[in-house]
């Protein structure tokens, strides 16, 4: 459609009637769109409607109408930040620069914390997961154990689980008795509850002996 030339006086009003393309915002000031309006004459533009052309649109920005005139603004609507405070993570819902105290990088691990330019995990606390996971571990081979139908005992001296039913504990009567006659010259190797093997001492014996009692 052909466009008249519309003229307005200094009020903003229209001194002719015709078609104008005019750049509208939203109720917020950002601008949405172009369109052709009708403009009467003694009328002015329509509310959030503007003569001005704004800039290109740039990646990561918005444009508004701030200070009677069009403006970049940040915007990251949209995205999710991160908190180097708690690690909580934000989702951004308004124009503006990030958050301060907040990160685009996503923490790995509830333990990790932020140094100024990266989420990191302090040795003490790795070190601390490390004894919880290695206890974790523990926990459940010894549950395992407990539930053992011919049972078994635990000789802290060796870090072992040792079987302790009615045949064990003949081996073992067995063992201390090799040890009586030959001393520690016989290699005698003894299957934990884990089915690992060890080699059997006296002195582990002495130790397997009094955690059975």
């Amino acid at each position: 459609m052909e466009q008249v030339q519309v003229q307005f006086d200094k009020q903003g009003f229209a001194l002719t009637s015709g078609y104008i393309l005019v750049n509208i915002c939203n109720s917020d000031g950002i601008y949405t769109h172009s369109e052709e309006q009708w403009i009467s004459e003694g009328c002015g533009l329509a509310a959030n409607a503007y003569l001005e052309q704004p800039p290109v649109a740039k990646q990561g920005f918005a444009v508004i109408w701030e200070n009677d005139g069009w403006e970049y603004i940040a915007d990251h609507r949209g995205e999710t930040v991160y908190s180097t405070i708690d690690r909580q993570p934000i989702e951004i819902k308004e124009l503006g620069d990030y958050l301060e105290d907040t990160t685009t990088i996503k923490p790995e691990s509830d333990l990790a914390e932020w140094n100024g330019s990266a989420w990191i995990i302090s040795e003490e606390k790795r070190l601390a997961l490390l004894a919880s996971q290695r206890q974790q571990v523990r926990d459940v081979i010894n549950a395992l154990r407990d539930n053992k139908t011919n049972g078994g005992v635990y000789v802290p001296a060796i870090d072992k689980w040792i079987d302790s039913d009615e045949r064990a504990v003949r081996n073992l009567i067995s063992v201390k008795a090799t040890f009586d006659l030959f001393g520690d010259k016989k290699n005698i190797i003894w299957t934990c509850a884990d089915n690992s093997n060890i080699h059997m001492t006296k002195d582990v014996m002495l130790h397997v002996w009094e955690a059975m009692q």
